[in-house]
């Protein structure tokens, strides 16, 4: 019987692309794919962003355990990280929670039913995605 062992850090990094991936293209689908008076109709809106708001979530803290392990694997065989890695990671995770914060923007303002802000920072939350994913190609 041929069993195959799977890193933990790589599960949790593909866990990570994986719902980034889905939460851009949420976000994108939402802003540049529904018609203007479904996007702008709140109800709509907020339950079509839930999704994209929930894969942001998993894929931060899958990437949050990624990072934890890749420490833990290091210090475990004596590694030192290099710090511009650490660097990199921080800030990403940093683009990372500004998209989350345009995200509940977006939410309030369409609870506030003021469309034109919610649509400006549903447009910009798509700009701290793609630098996050230009800082993760270089790791």
């Amino acid at each position: 019987m041929f069993i195959m062992t799977i890193d933990g850090k790589f599960v949790f990094v593909a866990v990570h692309v994986l719902c980034m991936l889905g939460a851009f293209g949420g976000v994108l689908i939402v802003q540049y794919g529904l018609p203007k008076d479904v996007r702008d109709t709140a109800d709509t809106a907020r339950s079509a962003g839930r999704l994209p708001t929930l894969l942001l979530a998993v894929g931060f803290l899958a990437g949050l355990i990624a990072y934890w392990l890749n420490i833990h694997y290091a210090a475990n065989s004596n590694v030192n990280l290099p710090s511009i890695e650490n660097a990199i990671i921080g800030i990403k995770f940093l683009f990372l929670v500004a998209a989350g914060a345009f995200m509940g923007i977006t939410a309030k303002a369409l609870k506030q039913a003021d469309t034109r802000r919610a649509n400006f920072f549903r447009g910009m939350t798509l700009v701290p995605f793609v630098l996050a994913a230009c800082l993760g190609l270089l790791l």
